[in-house]
């Protein structure tokens, strides 16, 4: 049995509030936003907490096909998984139970309000941050699911069942700033 986590993100369009326009990528897609295929590393997210191996340090996220109790992949996103290697999986090395961030950097070329809007899905719980939570986000809503990236999270089918929308307004510096996806993995129903 090989414990996995997977993140579905951003299969929505990212609207601005500003007049300025951000560049960022659902997940799972190449740069021309077609989908990777299974194993496909995603260049567009790093994953920069691991709870068990750090070998390679950001590690990479991979596009999955995985459990058909999950919500179905779409034109334009696929599920991600943490890759163990800049190449892809270890053999024989599974996926721990615990915390992971999925994460993309994006360059913001004039300071403002930004609106953040999509559909998100994880297995098994999950919250949404900016700049590692040191932004602060304004109308926030479906940013977590299952109560949050923690322990005592609810690892509910319907968290990667169905798709949940999120919506956000944050105000951003100029450079660069990172969207961040934190799941926890409760071990199951993530076993496959």
């Amino acid at each position: 049995m090989k414990a996995t986590i997977f993140a579905l993100a951003l299969a929505g369009a990212v609207s601005v509030a500003s007049a300025s326009s951000l560049t960022l990528y659902d997940t799972g897609v190449n740069s021309a936003s077609l989908p990777l295929g299974p194993l496909g590393l995603d260049s567009h997210f790093t994953v920069p907490v691991w709870p068990i191996f750090n070998i390679v340090t950001p590690n990479a996220a991979v596009a999955f096909h995985g459990s058909p109790l999950w919500t179905a992949n779409t034109a334009t996103a696929d599920w991600i998984s943490a890759a163990q290697t800049s190449s892809g999986f270890l053999p024989g090395i599974d996926h721990a139970y615990g915390l992971y961030t999925y994460q993309e950097a994006f360059t913001v070329a004039t300071a403002g309000a930004y609106n953040f809007t999509g559909d998100w899905a994880a297995d098994n719980c999950g919250a949404i941050a900016v700049d590692g939570g040191s932004a602060t986000m304004f109308s926030a809503s479906g940013t977590t699911i299952g109560g949050g990236a923690n322990a005592t999270c609810s690892a509910s089918l319907l968290n990667f069942e169905n798709t949940t929308p999120f919506s956000f307004t944050v105000t951003l510096a100029t450079g660069t700033n990172t969207l961040d996806f934190s799941v926890f993995n409760t071990g199951a129903p993530g076993d496959r």
